[in-house]
């Protein structure tokens, strides 16, 4: 017998929220990691506008963003998620 049908009806409604809640707690667990690597200085690249890779240094560590120099490419606003160091 399957895991699945021993589940009752109310545990099966609560499956997507429980899996909502682990996405996020996943995503969070990311990201605070990431921070931990990142500080003032750090080189770092990810992927801008059109799919193109974008380089440069971290100048600024918001609560919800990461402030990148990309030199002559002008200073971004980039959510953590998408970061990644070089």
């Amino acid at each position: 017998m399957k895991a699945i049908e021993l589940l009752t009806l109310e545990e099966i409604m609560r499956v997507p929220g429980d899996i909502d809640v682990a996405i996020a707690m996943l995503k969070n667990r990311k990201e605070f990691n990431l921070r931990r690597k990142l500080s003032v200085g750090t080189p770092v690249w990810f992927k801008g506008r059109k799919n193109r890779v974008v380089e440069g240094t971290v100048i600024k560590i918001n609560a919800k963003s990461i402030k990148v120099d990309a030199g002559v490419n002008g200073i971004w606003n980039v959510e953590p998620n998408l970061i990644n160091v070089a």
